[in-house]
């Protein structure tokens, strides 16, 4: 074995110690933390806790497709995490956080959810105010293991934490004359590991699906105490103006201004300021159709990083229709242009990309309480410059299942997971990069190997819209990967054929009027198929119950 792959090897393996040698929620002396801004893992373990506290809060805000579109970037980035590449993982979560905010804040056209309302007050008295004062409790549980093997040693290691909270929140509403209506929400939480408060406020002038003024503005404070010293503030403005056209044909237009700053920034977490500019239309016809196009202009600057600054151009499409009994077609399409304003000199992460997302659903009702449901989404994703950290790559995901329903709302479904993924420099175009001998002799430890998996899907569904709300879903997957070195004899690499267990359940309940109850449960068994001693386990539980006076 020679030095080059040695030291490879070595890296990997410390890497693993570090990331659970130091929990996200340790007791870590603030004194030291600068010494730990650049601990990729435990950045990484922040933001994705972040993300799923934020998930929890705001599910109701969320149509049911977009809060799984997100579920699935964070079963993603945790795929790539597991192995070792936080900052794929980093970008799968920030892709994830997008879509999960954005649709919190837009019209409902483009949150795919014409009903849903942005803060759900109940029996709200025409023309003055309604608030409702409230409680919230529960607890964050996380444990993580997983094994070392080299050499036919093996250790394991793992790491858990509780976390109870507790915090105040408070929600308002106004429905005035002419079509004017106001909503706030304020929440304040503290827990032994973070502090956090967040201010919403939305105004609306008008309906949604007809001429309209929308102003939506979200502050959000946090500052996780016993960690990394992170702390961040956060505001989010949008405006948004609708034309009506034609019956039940607007014409939107809008802005949308993020700016986010930390008490200590640092490479992985910088300040910035991102501003979007979107345009776009709405077709309505009821419940059964609906088409959306929309096109948008963003830009992100950072203060002290401004390799990371970047514009982008964006284009979505979206198609609904509802076609018969227990039928419907579903389609969406986003391209995106993005150019990092600086080029690409040594840019690692920083390359210009342009990326082509296909989603589709297709649900044949074969009777009134069985029905095929074909699901599929496609990415391909192109970089300006080829590189080794960056290569160009192909995304396919297929779900096809049948969906059964059992007792009146209750749904079961049972369907055929298959993936492929391929990594490839220049994947579309004819020219090949040249490679240095020793870029392409490291090219098998920059953690991006070609996959493809096999697998079943169970699911229990249960919506009663404004009451109860219940997703449990078991993907298990074969996966593997082809063209690993690992199996090799004198081989390394790291990804090896894994056998996955995935389990996410998610449950909503409003128990009576004034208490509801949200449970989040998440566990991953993943297991080596060829190599042993590289089993990995992780496990999420959130608890949250509210009350309003």
């Amino acid at each position: 074995m020679n030095m080059s792959r040695l030291r490879h090897i070595v890296c990997f393996l410390f890497s693993g110690l570090l990331l659970v040698a130091a929990p996200v929620f340790a007791q870590i002396d603030l004194a030291d933390s600068s010494d730990l801004s650049q601990d990729d893992g435990l950045y990484y373990d922040v933001e994705k806790t972040r993300l799923i506290r934020w998930l929890r809060v705001h599910k109701s805000e969320m149509a049911t497709d977009l809060f799984s579109q997100v579920i699935e970037l964070i079963k993603e980035a945790e795929a790539f995490a597991n192995e070792g590449d936080y900052e794929t993982g980093l970008l799968l979560l920030d892709s994830a956080s997008a879509i999960a905010k954005s649709s919190t804040s837009k019209a409902p056209s483009f949150a795919e959810s014409s009903e849903t309302q942005l803060l759900p007050v109940r029996n709200k008295p025409a023309g003055r105010w309604s608030w409702k004062p409230g409680v919230v409790t529960g607890v964050d549980f996380w444990r993580q293991e997983f094994e070392l093997g080299f050499s036919g040693d093996a250790s394991s290691f793992y790491e858990s934490s509780w976390n109870p909270f507790f915090g105040l929140r408070m929600r308002g509403s106004y429905e005035g004359p002419s079509l004017r209506s106001f909503e706030t929400y304020v929440l304040g939480k503290v827990s032994r590991d973070y502090y956090s408060g967040e201010a919403t406020v939305r105004g609306l002038f008008g309906s949604l699906q007809r001429s309209h003024f929308l102003f939506d503005n979200r502050f959000e404070v946090t500052d996780y105490r016993k960690a990394l010293s992170l702390r961040y503030l956060e505001n989010r403005t949008n405006l948004q103006a609708g034309v009506e056209l034609a019956r039940n044909f607007v014409f939107l237009s809008g802005n949308e201004l993020r700016i986010r700053n930390y008490a200590n920034q640092s490479v992985l977490y910088p300040n910035y300021f991102q501003n979007l500019t979107y345009g776009g239309f709405q077709y309505t016809s009821g419940l059964s159709t609906r088409l959306t196009g929309q096109y948008g202009y963003g830009i992100r600057k950072h203060s002290r990083y401004p390799e990371d600054d970047f514009r982008e151009h964006r284009i979505e499409a979206s198609v609904y229709q509802s076609t018969a009994v227990n039928s419907s077609i579903s389609f969406q399409s986003i391209w995106r242009d993005r150019k990092y304003v600086h080029g690409n000199v040594d840019t690692s992460y920083q390359n210009s990309f342009q990326e082509e997302y296909f989603r589709a659903d297709f649900r044949f009702g074969l009777s009134r309480n069985v029905s095929f449901d074909l699901q599929g989404d496609f990415t391909l994703r192109q970089h300006a410059t080829a590189s080794l950290y960056t290569p160009d790559f192909v995304d396919v995901r297929a779900n096809p299942r049948f969906l059964l329903r059992l007792i009146g709302d209750l749904q079961l479904g049972l369907g055929y997971l298959f993936t492929l993924r391929v990594y490839k420099q220049d994947i579309i175009r004819t020219t090949t990069p040249v490679l240095t001998a020793d870029a392409a002799a490291s090219q098998q430890y920059l953690g991006y190997e070609d996959y493809f998996s096999h697998g079943a899907s169970v699911s229990l569904e249960l919506f009663r819209l404004g009451s109860f709300m219940l997703s449990l879903t078991d993907q298990f997957e074969l996966r593997t990967y082809p063209n690993s070195p690992t199996n090799a004899i004198d081989g390394f690499g790291l990804y090896t054929d894994r056998a996955i267990n995935s389990i996410l359940m998610f449950l909503s309940w409003q128990i009576v009027p004034q208490m509801d109850l949200s449970l989040m449960v998440n566990f991953d068994d993943d297991r080596g198929r060829k190599v042993q001693n590289s089993d990995a386990r992780n496990s999420l539980f959130s608890l949250d119950l509210g009350y309003s006076f």
